[in-house]
């Protein structure tokens, strides 16, 4: 990607699965991603970062589940050498 920024579509392939696994621990099956809604991409993503994903349910009816996703970088790769990376002190 240019600009060594990693594709927002990966982030979105993130919250899949935790949708999956979602589905999975509350209904014992596997369920399909049909809608985003607000979404923000608030911080560049560059190969190398680390990137921690949450996701909460926060309602259920009985045909959609809606969950809260969250994708926060944790640890920024510093480009002083090919593993160098470092501790964000808060992320984002």
């Amino acid at each position: 990607y240019g600009g060594q920024l990693v594709d927002g579509a990966r982030i979105l392939r993130l919250f899949g699965d935790l949708v999956t696994e979602i589905t999975i621990r509350s209904d014992g099956d596997e369920g399909l991603l049909s809608e985003y809604a607000g979404i923000r991409f608030t911080a560049p993503v560059r190969p190398g970062d680390y990137v921690e994903a949450t996701a909460r349910l926060v309602r259920s009816t009985k045909l959609r589940r809606f969950v809260e996703l969250t994708a926060r970088k944790v640890i920024a790769a510093t480009g002083e050498g090919p593993s160098s990376a470092a501790v964000l002190p808060e992320p984002v």
